[in-house]
């Protein structure tokens, strides 16, 4: 469509400029139909009643991807050589289309999509294998990250408005498919600020091999990166307007170019770093000021200053250890020797290390390597091993804690870093460790007595049960059995299993069975126990090293029976914290306490392997023979403990990515109804032989685990076994405490007097 805008010039003068805007799903094309030479065009949108930039074009055309969902304001303003030329009126421009876009990598998927003017939030769903959307995730930003999915899903965004505490969504939604890679013939390019911090995003071309990002400054595009995703990150810009473009590249051959985004930063943003005992302040830049302020919060509560500096950066050195500090930063102007701050200021907080020291193991591995473990409690952005002192491996996780890397009889060190803006900033280190040490295992001599038993059930493991393992003999309690149960695998597990108890035959013990399933392993495990307590690890899973020790401790200190730890989700060697409780650490707890916490969205976790037990009580209650043997035992378990205690530290990684078939995917793709029976089969388990004194609170979780399942399924057949269960549910007293459960099940609960 043209369009005529009136316009007023440097010298107030007024002219009128047409233009055709075009729209093609999110994106705007507008064509100034007489063009200026030496002119370029510079659109600016209103937000929040205040006209920004938004692209800028040194030719005729002006592009602008992934506008608003309703009426988008814009105008023009024209320069040449930097001086202002002319500016237009306002014009509108409506969106309809609801536009996703996303990038996955080894970790997670990014999900973008235009803003919705007037939705309050969006609601993010994947589509199940019944063919249902099943809602994951509420967001309030246009943007989200999820973790943990197969690159294979089908997922949908609906915008949604809250209207007398209840969502409306009248704005309809927009689906994509990750299985399938978009492409394009034209770079659209969807941008997005975070504090100082920029992120592009845009669809595969057609053909392109790589994309160069680059930035215009001081009037040159200066190249940023050249990649071969579709996405690229830059942190801590400087405050005020910095300018993108991305091209695509087949080859050395220019295929497409993005427009010319202008990104925002309003914000300074400060954070510290621990290098050995001193603290490093950052923070972005602000052109302009004279210098920067920097104060640190007393006891008092108040910001003092501490001093004046001109860079974007601060060291405080003879830092108390172990010392929670919070520190401020001001930029400044000058004026008449007086410092004078606006409005822009920055925060952060950091937990100075007790000690830079990292405690480093060294064992000998399966098929000539070496494990290397270490505990850590400060915060590092990943960690470097050198062996006699050259580099050997780089972890780029600061929440990892083990390698696997040749064998070697040569001198180990791990050095931990933070990435400070680009580069690696080393802030500890460990002291040399060898497999000649004492700590290793096979050095060491058999306890008299053992007090933990760590079963391990393993099937066709071979490719991570190594790993498991060697995460267990690094445990930092010494006095502990490993006993690996091989429930018939056709692999080469057997030969590795031999293998570690040939090599530790004071604390690994090996059992060879038929395939049975993982409960009888874990069965045939138990009843070998000698420990006073008693641990269960997945064979593809991890524990941290000091988790053991610590929940030891925990049921030592209490009393307790059970002791239960947080936990890591690992997604491609990203950590994720999962099973933080609102429940007293290291403190005797009544099993209902927890208990009632189970199968609800932020606690639905019944895995065996988070606890530890004592053995007595697991040799009496063993593990039921079913296809969902968890959700089954761990309510069971828990029933027949006096008491529990909850550690509030994490323990073990669960790695959900690297095996690419389990049990669950296998229960998952039956049948409807056959699914329902075993699930049905579980909670009648764990209600039918649980503690009779905790019968109420048992009976409210199989409700409360029927109902989530059949939500999910979409079966009438839990809802019906719900029913059935009125008796036990009309006056549950955890049933009429929990507000939101009540209201789901009141629909299936008969009022029969």
């Amino acid at each position: 469509m043209n369009i005529i805008l009136n316009c007023i010039t440097a010298s107030n003068e007024e002219k009128k400029i047409e233009v055709n805007a075009s729209i093609l799903k999110s994106s705007l094309c507008i064509e100034v139909l007489q063009p200026e030479d030496g002119i370029s065009y510079h659109l600016l949108k209103n937000n929040n009643s205040k006209y920004e930039p938004f692209s800028i074009s040194f030719d005729k055309e002006i592009m602008a991807d992934f506008l608003d969902v309703g009426e988008n304001y814009f105008i023009i303003r024209a320069y040449m050589d930097g001086i202002f030329v002319w500016e237009s009126s306002s014009f509108v421009v409506r969106i309809d289309s609801f536009d996703i876009i996303y990038n996955i990598d080894d970790s997670k998927v990014q999900l973008y999509w235009n803003n919705v003017l007037g939705a309050d939030g969006y609601m993010v769903y994947t589509k199940s294998q019944e063919g249902i959307f099943t809602s994951i995730k509420e967001v309030q930003a246009n943007g989200v990250v999820l973790y943990g999915l197969t690159g294979q899903e089908e997922l949908k965004v609906k915008p949604f408005k809250n209207i007398g505490g209840k969502r409306s969504y009248e704005f309809g939604f927009a689906t994509c498919n990750l299985s399938g890679q978009k492409t394009s013939s034209e770079l659209r390019l969807f941008s997005s600020i975070n504090k100082s911090n920029l992120l592009l995003l845009w669809d595969k071309v057609s053909n392109a091999d790589s994309y160069k990002v680059y930035r215009l400054t001081q009037g040159k595009f200066v190249l940023q990166d050249t990649i071969d995703k579709c996405i690229f990150s830059e942190r801590y810009l400087p405050v005020g307007y910095s300018y993108f473009k991305v091209e695509a590249y087949k080859g050395q051959v220019l295929l497409t170019s993005s427009p010319l985004v202008v990104c925002n930063i309003n914000d300074v943003e400060m954070f510290a770093v621990n290098v050995n005992y001193k603290v490093v302040l950052y923070w972005n830049k602000v052109p302009g000021v004279a210098g920067y302020r920097v104060f640190k919060r007393t006891s008092d509560g108040n910001f003092t200053g501490l001093d004046s500096v001109t860079e974007a950066k601060y060291t405080l050195e003879n830092i108390v250890p172990g010392e929670f500090c919070e520190f401020k930063v001001k930029p400044f102007i000058l004026e008449d020797g007086k410092r004078l701050y606006g409005d822009l200021e920055a925060k952060c907080a950091i937990q100075t290390y007790k000690t830079p020291k990292i405690d480093l193991v060294v064992n000998e591995a399966y098929g000539g390597e070496v494990a290397l473990s270490w505990i850590f409690n400060g915060n590092v952005d990943g960690f470097v091993i050198l062996k006699d002192g050259v580099e050997v491996l780089d972890v780029n996780d600061g929440l990892a804690h083990i390698a696997m890397v040749k064998y070697s009889t040569g001198k180990f060190k791990i050095r931990g870093y933070k990435n400070v803006f680009g580069a690696k900033v080393f802030t500890c280190e460990s002291e040399d460790a060898s497999v000649a040490d004492e700590n290793n295992r096979a050095n060491m001599t058999k306890p008299e007595e053992y007090k933990l038993s760590i079963v391990i059930p393993a099937y066709n493991a071979q490719k991570f049960i190594s790993r498991c393992i060697s995460t267990a003999l690094a445990s930092n309690l010494k006095e502990i059995e490993v006993i690996a149960v091989d429930d018939g695998s056709t692999d080469e597990t057997k030969e590795i299993l031999t293998w570690y108890e040939n090599m530790y035959p004071a604390f690994f013990k090996k059992i060879f069975k038929k395939n049975g399933g993982a409960a009888e392993a874990r069965n045939f495990g138990i009843a070998q126990a000698c420990g006073q307590y008693i641990a269960f690890i997945d064979s593809d899973d991890m524990i941290r090293p000091d988790a053991y020790c610590t929940m030891y401790e925990s049921l030592q200190k209490t009393g307790a029976d059970i002791s239960i730890g947080r936990l890591y989700k690992v997604d491609n060697d990203r950590y994720y914290v999962r099973h933080t409780l609102p429940l007293p650490s290291y403190e005797s707890i009544n099993p209902e306490d927890y208990l009632r916490l189970l199968f609800t969205q932020t606690y639905n976790n019944v895995a065996v392997w988070n606890k530890m037990y004592r053995t007595k009580l697991v040799q009496e209650y063993p593990i039921p023979l079913l296809s969902y043997e968890d959700v089954a035992w761990t309510p069971y378990i828990l029933s027949w403990a006096d008491s529990l205690c909850y550690v509030d530290k994490v323990c073990v990684e669960w790695d959900r990515k690297i095996r690419s078939f389990t049990l669950s995917n296998e229960l998952s793709s039956r049948s409807v109804e056959l699914k329902y029976q075993d699930r049905l089969k579980a909670v009648d388990f764990f209600y039918e032989n649980g503690n009779p004194k905790h019968k109420e609170v048992l009976a409210y979780l199989k409700a409360k685990r029927l109902f989530n399942q059949g939500e999910t399924a979409g079966y009438k057949g839990y809802f019906k076994s719900i029913t059935n269960m009125s008796d036990l549910l009309r006056d549950n007293r955890f049933l009429q405490a929990d507000e939101e459960y009540a209201k789901k099940l009141r629909p299936y609960v008969l009022d029969v007097e």
